[in-house]
């Protein structure tokens, strides 16, 4: 989990190895509720939408070819990872 903020462009990925998600389910908690999930990073220059409010965009992120398939709503911070 990482937060992209304050950046004048957002990082660009072209053909790698990068992982753009954690390897496996986290347990977190968002906004007082509990939940396991994949977690991505938060990209600050992109305007997404969460109708779950689980913290998890409801759509990908595009990182050139590659994909932030779960990307945060909110900076990391506003997470708590439990385990």
């Amino acid at each position: 989990m990482n937060s992209f903020m304050g950046n004048s462009r957002d990082v660009y990925s072209f053909i790698s190895s990068n992982s753009w998600i954690s390897p496996e389910a986290i347990p977190y908690q968002y906004k007082g509720r509990s939940y396991s999930s994949r977690l991505g990073n938060y990209w600050a220059a992109v305007q997404m939408n969460d109708q779950d409010n689980d913290g998890i965009c409801d759509s990908p992120h595009n990182i050139g070819p590659d994909v932030d398939d779960r990307p945060l709503i909110e900076p990391h911070d506003r997470y708590s990872i439990r385990g």
